[in-house]
């Protein structure tokens, strides 16, 4: 009842219709996405424990985007930013934030794996809009087609001009010559039905008017083509156009663009832990800790989470060893044995616990033989234990419970 209230809300995302392709799909993505997160704690949390079920998600892919531009802008910006009614240049605004945050590179291709995949999602389940895309493709490809050959452009748009300037100096004799008008108007309606005939001399004269505007936008169009930085600029816009359109009917590509974001929002998570540069950032720190650790049970589809997929698991031992690192740095998290890699690696499991408060995390070791036992405990329960192998030469430092986060 929750998520159908959510979804009558009337603060919406919505694009401009300079946003042509993306008008429908992206704002249906994060509209959704938002829902889906608006609810996520009555959904997934019983008052005890997680649990966290993809059939109870009504988007995975919506709710993924989502999650992934939260946690790199932050709720605030995001929620202002989707509710701004009638703004415009809205994507300009999400691209400057973003690059004010992190490296430009990873930005541009972030954006466009997310609309690209934004258009594949809405038109798997949005018929109307699948077939105006595909008519908008079409009518791309062929006007490509056409500015191709130059010449052939150059006769084409000549000739425009010269029956468009004969059309309106026409259209100029009939609105300067009542008499002329008013023949043109009894023309016009001896080849009309009833239903279709003009009604009255002034009727005629505002469709006139506007029949020569027409004319002379085609005049302005066709003037600006032949100025050769707009033909490129023309040109270039079409390819952008095709190259977002591409793949728009390939689910087969949805999978493979949802990689390509997670490993490009995972670039942008380390240049968040490489900001931080010492002790006073120990609360920042600590909050990336938790993100990771949300981020890891994000449903990537209907099978897997994050931290199941295998495509990304280099990414994400990168990832989680870099925030422990930085917390080691910054004395953020107490040390078990003397050496900091062994550390790492008896931590990087808690990243795939469900414990609801980290702070409550306590870890202890016990070496047997050329092994190590660990246990993790959410207070006093246990809630993982396992073991790691071939540290012989690894001292303890401590063999009684040892919290996770220093005070």
């Amino acid at each position: 009842m929750l998520y159908a209230l959510f979804k009558m809300n009337e603060t919406k995302m919505y694009l401009d219709e300079k946003y042509n392709l993306l008008r429908v799909a992206l704002p249906e993505m994060l509209n959704e996405g938002r829902d889906i997160n608006n609810i996520e704690i009555i959904r997934d949390f019983n008052a005890w424990s997680w649990n966290t079920l993809a059939q109870e998600i009504s988007n995975i892919d919506c709710n993924l985007i989502y999650q992934n531009l939260q946690t790199l802008l932050g709720f605030d910006f995001l929620d202002n930013w989707m509710s701004q009614e009638k703004q415009k240049e809205l994507l300009e605004k999400l691209e400057k934030e973003l690059k004010e945050k992190y490296n430009e590179k990873n930005v541009k291709e972030l954006l466009e794996y997310i609309y690209k995949l934004a258009i594949i999602v809405c038109v798997e389940r949005n018929k109307l809009e699948r077939k105006r895309l595909t008519d908008e493709k079409e009518w791309d490809e062929k006007e490509l087609e056409r500015l191709k050959d130059k010449n052939k452009l150059v006769e084409e748009l000549t000739e425009i001009k010269k029956v468009k300037t004969k059309e309106i100096r026409k259209l100029d004799k009939l609105i300067n010559d009542d008499k002329l008008l008013y023949e043109e108007f009894e023309r016009r309606n001896a080849n009309l039905s009833e239903y279709k005939k003009i009604y009255s001399v002034e009727n005629l004269l505002g469709t006139i008017k506007k029949e020569r505007k027409k004319a002379l936008n085609e005049i302005e169009e066709s003037n600006k083509l032949l100025d050769a930085r707009n033909y490129l600029e023309r040109k270039k816009e079409l390819e952008e156009n095709l190259k977002l359109l591409k793949d728009m009917k390939s689910s087969k590509n949805k999978e493979k663009y949802k990689i390509n974001i997670q490993k490009i929002f995972i670039k942008c998570m380390e240049e968040n832990i490489d900001k931080i540069i010492g002790p006073e950032q120990k609360k920042q720190a600590i909050s990336l800790f938790y993100s990771i650790r949300y981020y890891n049970f994000i449903y990537f589809d209907d099978n897997r989470f994050i931290k199941d997929v295998e495509e990304l698991r280099e990414d994400l031992d990168r990832l989680e060893g870099k925030i422990l690192l930085k917390l080691y740095e910054i004395k953020g998290i107490n040390v078990i044995t003397k050496d900091i890699e062994t550390d790492i690696g008896i931590i990087k499991p808690v990243l795939s616990t469900r414990i609801i408060d980290l702070s409550n995390v306590n870890i202890q070791i016990k070496k047997a033989e050329n092994k190590i036992e660990v246990g993790i405990f959410d207070g006093n329960t246990v809630e993982l234990e396992y073991r790691l192998e071939n540290l012989n030469r690894v001292e303890l430092k401590n063999k009684k419970k040892v919290k996770l986060f220093t005070k």
